[in-house]
């Protein structure tokens, strides 16, 4: 049993907490470039990237390929984790075009998608929390 109580597994746990702390990071990293503090914005926004590709290769990744064979088994919970590893290869891919950027125009769109790709990411995450965990979807 997680510290949450429930029956999601401490490391769930805390994933979803980061996630749920991520999110709020990310719309205070949307506000400092708002308030056009953009050095300032661009380094929290690159330490937030670094955090998520650690949670990506060390809990999420390493779940996923333990778990594989239950994608086959279809249903809710398969919809549900395959549209949150696409948005999230959808968001990397944001991402890493963003930090290529050629243009201020090309960068303000690029990152604009990667932050609508993040946010459904989280959205999927907890619905995967939510169905797994908590039997809720």
């Amino acid at each position: 049993m997680g510290f949450l109580g429930n029956g999601a597994p401490d490391a769930a746990d805390l994933n979803l907490l980061a996630q749920l702390s991520v999110l709020f990071l990310l719309l205070v990293g949307v506000l400092l470039a708002k308030i056009s503090l953009f050095n300032v914005h661009g380094r929290f926004m690159i330490a937030l990237i670094g955090f998520q590709f650690f949670a990506v290769f060390v809990w999420m990744l390493p779940s996923l390929l333990r778990n594989l064979g239950a994608l086959g088994s279809g249903g809710t919970g398969t919809g549900i984790t395959l549209f949150h590893v696409f948005a999230g290869s959808i968001a990397f891919a944001f991402v890493i075009a963003a930090a290529a950027h050629y243009t201020n125009v090309q960068l303000k769109w690029t990152m604009r998608l990667a932050l609508s790709a993040w946010i459904l990411v989280i959205i999927f995450g907890i619905a995967f929390y939510a169905h797994y965990y908590l039997g809720i979807i």
